[in-house]
């Protein structure tokens, strides 16, 4: 089967086409051909996912259809339309744990499929599970535009939370005002306390979501309302 790997020499990254025999779901598994696989930055940054060394497979999330199912599984059928995090999602084949293994709706296409399971899995951790997040919370989101940015801000409207959030491009805080995005503040900079203050009516933050990093962590703290949470992504 056609497949990629993923070589990190130094600061360069480099993408291998390998020919390699179509894997067999072990025990609790299942086998997809791949439709389509998200791509994260991650693993195209050196020091980042992918180490140095021997080339890896690519891809860490994928889409497609079940092929074969591995002794175990039930709940699954060959054919079943299905995306989750999986190695080696840039070929025509890989094996998924079952576990891992989410329906895809009806109404979404398999490349849209294949960039939901990392970032919204994060999301749903950080907004629903740790971050009991509420309707008509406040939730400030630091680096809004990035992947997780997004994805937090879709879930939050959909919990009906209102959403702050920072972004050094005016131009993509004005285009997540079409998804529900309620206060947009242009900066990159440890700046913002003073306008969360002022657009929460003193009330502050429920709920932080940084995606930035340390750079401004303590100007979130200062933005927390009185048994606000904060989740903190590392880079």
């Amino acid at each position: 089967m056609k497949s990629y790997a993923l070589r990190i020499d130094g600061t360069q990254v480099a993408l291998e086409f390998a020919d390699l025999p179509r894997p067999e779901p072990g025990p609790g598994q299942v086998l997809l051909k791949m439709h389509a696989a998200g791509l994260n930055r991650g693993e195209f940054i050196p020091g980042g996912l992918i180490k140095g060394g021997a080339a890896k497979p690519a891809g860490i999330e994928g889409a497609g259809e079940i092929a074969a199912l591995g002794a175990g599984v039930s709940g699954w059928k060959v054919g079943q339309r299905v995306m989750g995090r999986c190695a080696g999602a840039f070929a025509e084949y890989a094996v998924m744990d079952a576990r891992e293994a989410i329906a895809i709706p009806a109404g979404l296409s398999m490349e849209a499929a294949a960039a939901v399971p990392l970032t919204f899995l994060v999301v749903h951790d950080m907004l629903v599970l740790q971050g009991r997040l509420k309707p008509a919370e406040w939730l400030l989101v630091t680096g809004v535009s990035s992947g997780v940015g997004v994805a937090s801000l879709q879930a939050a409207k959909a919990l009906g939370a209102r959403v702050i959030g920072t972004s050094g491009s005016p131009a993509k805080l004005a285009q997540l005002k079409q998804l529900g995005l309620d206060i947009g503040i242009a900066t990159r900079a440890p700046d913002f306390a003073a306008a969360v203050a002022e657009a929460t009516s003193g009330h502050g933050t429920d709920l932080i979501v940084n995606t930035v990093g340390g750079s401004v962590f303590a100007e979130c703290v200062q933005t927390m309302a009185f048994e606000g949470r904060l989740a903190s992504l590392e880079k």
